[in-house]
C-alpha cells in the first residue's frame, strides 16, 4: 500500500488535488464563446459577484455582446471558461496587456451556485499557467476588495503577493476600494497541480 507522510497529507497541494480528483477528468478549459454570454451576464449581475467587481451599472446581454465583439480580437487578451459536461463552472481572463513590461491584469469569477468547490482556484491557476508559460508575459496583476476574503485566499494560494509601489507602466496601483496583487513566473505556485492531473484536463490551449 502506498503511504503518504503526514506532511504530504496536509500539504496544500495534496489537499487541493484530493478536492479536484472527483471531477477534474470531466473538465474543459477553453476560450470564451458567444454562447457563454447569457450565463456571463447572469453571473456578473449576482450581488456576490457584482459587488466585488468594478462595474458602475448592471450589465446587459446587448452591451455584453458588443463588448465580446470588441475584445475578442485584441492582441494578448484572453477570456476563459471552465466547463463540465456543458455546464459552466467559472470564467476568467487576461486583460489590459502592456507590452513594455509584459504585464497584464487578471480576473476570475465562479458560477454563483458553485462557490467553495475549488473551481475558482482551478480557473485562476489554469489562466495564470497558460499566460506565464508564454514569453509575452512576465507579470500578472489582480485587483481585489479587502472584504473579498475568498478571493484573497485563492490568489495567495496561487502565489500572488500584495504590492504598494507601481512598476507596471500604465496599470493603476489600485482601483478604488481594491488592493493590488502581483504574480510573476518565479512566484507562481506551479506545483499546486501535478502534471498528471494537468494532463487530464480537456483543452486545446497550451499549458
Amino acid at each position: 500500500i502506498f503511504r503518504r507522510s503526514k506532511r504530504d497529507i496536509y500539504s496544500k497541494k495534496y489537499c487541493f488535488e484530493v478536492a479536484l480528483r472527483t471531477f477534474i477528468y470531466m473538465i474543459t478549459f477553453r476560450l470564451l464563446e458567444e454562447t457563454d454570454l447569457i450565463d456571463r451576464v447572469s453571473w456578473i449581475n449576482t450581488p456576490s459577484i457584482f459587488n466585488n467587481m468594478s462595474f458602475d451599472q448592471k450589465v446587459t446581454n446587448e452591451r455584453t455582446k458588443a463588448w465580446y465583439e470588441r475584445v475578442k480580437s485584441i492582441p494578448f487578451r484572453y477570456d476563459f471558461v471552465l466547463e463540465e459536461d456543458g455546464s459552466l463552472l467559472a470564467m476568467g481572463g487576461i486583460t489590459s496587456y502592456i507590452s513594455s513590461s509584459k504585464t497584464a491584469e487578471t480576473y476570475t469569477f465562479t458560477n454563483p451556485i458553485l462557490h467553495s468547490k475549488g473551481y475558482g482556484t482551478l480557473m485562476l491557476y489554469l489562466g495564470c499557467r497558460f499566460t506565464l508559460t508564454s514569453p509575452n508575459f512576465e507579470c500578472l496583476i489582480a485587483y481585489i476588495r479587502p472584504t473579498n476574503t475568498s478571493s484573497l485566499k485563492i490568489h495567495e494560494r496561487i502565489g500572488f503577493t500584495e504590492i504598494r509601489e507601481s512598476r507596471h507602466g500604465s496599470l493603476p496601483m489600485a482601483k478604488e476600494g481594491h488592493l493590488c496583487f502581483e504574480l510573476t513566473s518565479s512566484s507562481f505556485n506551479k506545483e499546486l497541480l501535478s502534471q498528471s492531473m494537468l494532463n487530464s484536463i480537456n483543452t486545446s490551449l497550451i499549458l
